[in-house]
C-alpha cells in the first residue's frame, strides 16, 4: 500500500522531493497561506498523492486519527512550537505501531559559550517576536528524554556549516540534533 506520511510545518514544500514513490502525504500546518501550494505541488511532485493539509498546531492534531500515519517528519518546527512535549506526545499518537518518527532541529548550541549567550537572547528579543523561533531550545535532548512508548531512538547532534553571506547568523544557528524515533 502507500506509505502515510505526515509531515509538520511543511511551508512551502521544501522536503517533498525526498519522498519516495507511491508516498501519501498530510500537511499539518499552522499557515493557512500555504494550503494553495501544497496541492500545486502535485504538479511537481507525482510520485506523492497530496492527500490533506490540515491547519492547526502540532500540539494538537486532533483532525489526525490515532496510530493513523507510517511516518511523521519534523524539520526546524519544534523550536516554534507552544509545547515540545506536547507536540512529541501528538506525534506518537499518530503513529502506527513501528512508525518513525524522522526530525531535523536547530537547538542551543552545546559548546559555544558565545553561540550560547547570542542564542538565549535572541530568543527572548525580536528574533523569538519575528519569527516565532526559539533558539535556545533543547528539542533534540527532549526527543531524546522522551522514551514513553518508542521501541528505539537513534539521535545525532552535528553542526553545520557557515552560509555564504550570513556567516553571523549562522554561527548563533549551526547546532542541530537530527533522528530517527520507532513507535
Amino acid at each position: 500500500g502507500a506509505l502515510r506520511i505526515l509531515e509538520i510545518g511543511p511551508g512551502p514544500g521544501y522536503n517533498f522531493e525526498f519522498y519516495p514513490p507511491n508516498s501519501q502525504l498530510t500537511a499539518v500546518e499552522v499557515n493557512r497561506f500555504f494550503e494553495e501550494q501544497f496541492f500545486e505541488k502535485q504538479a511537481d511532485h507525482p510520485h506523492i498523492k497530496m492527500d490533506r493539509f490540515v491547519v492547526g498546531f502540532a500540539e494538537d492534531m486532533k483532525d489526525v486519527p490515532d496510530n493513523s500515519v507510517d511516518i511523521v517528519v519534523s524539520t526546524m518546527v519544534l523550536c516554534s512550537v507552544r509545547s515540545v512535549e506536547g507536540a512529541l506526545k501528538e506525534v506518537h499518537r499518530v503513529l502506527a505501531p513501528g512508525g518513525k518518527y524522522y526530525y531535523w532541529e536547530h537547538v542551543l548550541d552545546p559548546e559555544n559559550i558565545w553561540a550560547r549567550l547570542g542564542q538565549h537572547l535572541a530568543s527572548y528579543t525580536y528574533y523569538d517576536l519575528l519569527f516565532g523561533c526559539q533558539l535556545n531550545r533543547k528539542s533534540g535532548e527532549i526527543v531524546k528524554a522522551n522514551k514513553a512508548g518508542y521501541s528505539h531512538i537513534e539521535h545525532q547532534r552535528f553542526r553545520t556549516p557557515p552560509e555564504k553571506g550570513f556567516e553571523f547568523l549562522s554561527f548563533f544557528h549551526s547546532a542541530h540534533a537530527k533522528g530517527i524515533a520507532t513507535k
